[in-house]
């Protein structure tokens, strides 16, 4: 299995937009580059716009209800409360619904994005096709699958449900150890000149 992608697999259903007025949402990209994108969109925004500024926007429900904010004196302070609301809107609930975000530098600051370490092979030391296994229903190995809710599930069977399959007789699929496993890696292999020499 791949690893999951953002661009390919999340963002239809799960878009980062941070502000009404714009369709683009934000890149998904480490938050220093989602901020610098945010603070230019709406900066560019208001710059286009002046007659906004002392407007004050409708409560956004999908942020916690709260006193309306004043109206902004300048584009300065416009652009600062819209920048708040982006920024509670992404790091506090769209970002936050996939990635762990840690504040080391404070809650004020830009927070630090844990890495995704997305294994892509569960049996490094092992030799696993699906394709060979295809007849079966993906359910008949992995039968937590269906009733699985968390990510941090791990679903890959035990052996004992391999040797369902695998095991001595004449009415099982090979279950000797070279089926499964490799004992040396040959694209390590060295060619060695050695001292002796066989004579023709």
């Amino acid at each position: 299995m791949e690893p999951v992608n953002y661009e390919k697999h999340c963002a239809d259903c799960h878009t980062l937009q941070f502000d009404r007025r714009f369709d683009e949402p934000a890149p998904h990209k480490e938050p220093k580059i989602v901020y610098e994108f945010v603070v230019k969109k709406l900066t560019d925004y208001v710059a286009a716009h002046p007659r906004e500024i002392p407007l004050v926007d409708e409560p956004n429900k999908r942020l916690p209800s709260r006193p309306p904010q004043p109206p902004a004196r300048n584009a300065a302070e416009w652009v600062q409360q819209r920048l708040a609301d982006a920024q509670l809107l992404l790091w506090r609930k769209s970002c936050k619904e996939c990635h762990l975000l840690s504040y080391p530098n404070g809650p004020d600051a830009l927070p630090e994005v844990a890495k995704a370490a997305i294994t892509t092979r569960w049996l490094p030391h092992a030799e696993f096709e699906h394709q060979a296994h295809q007849l079966l229903a993906c359910t008949s190995c992995h039968t937590k699958a269906t009733t699985s809710k968390e990510t941090a599930d791990v679903l890959i069977p035990g052996i004992q449900v391999c040797r369902e399959c695998h095991h001595s007789g004449s009415d099982a699929a090979e279950a000797r150890c070279f089926e499964c496993h490799g004992y040396h890696d040959w694209s390590k292999e060295k060619r060695v000149t050695g001292t002796f020499t066989i004579p023709n």
